[in-house]
């Protein structure tokens, strides 16, 4: 699975660490910054739907390889209306 996830859009997975009875993912580390920071305060809105379309985007990547994240369903909830 790991090697169907480009680096342009998803964080690889690199191993499984099991640690106190907690098993940890380990991801690459792509850079960015998280989403959460730009919530703050309002957004312009070309910013807004450029990432709109940068996260559509690498979910569609995601769905198209099998992978469905249920928590974005969650995440949605608790973005703030701009």
């Amino acid at each position: 699975m790991k090697d169907g996830l480009d680096e342009e859009w998803a964080a690889r997975p690199l191993e499984f660490i099991r640690e106190g009875g907690q098993i940890t993912l380990v991801i690459e580390d792509p850079g960015g910054e998280p989403l959460e920071l730009h919530l703050t305060r309002p957004m312009e809105v070309r910013r807004f739907l450029q990432l709109a379309i940068s996260i559509a985007a690498a979910l569609g990547n995601l769905h198209q390889r099998g992978l469905v994240l249920t928590i974005v369903s969650g995440l949605a909830r608790q973005v703030p209306s701009l």
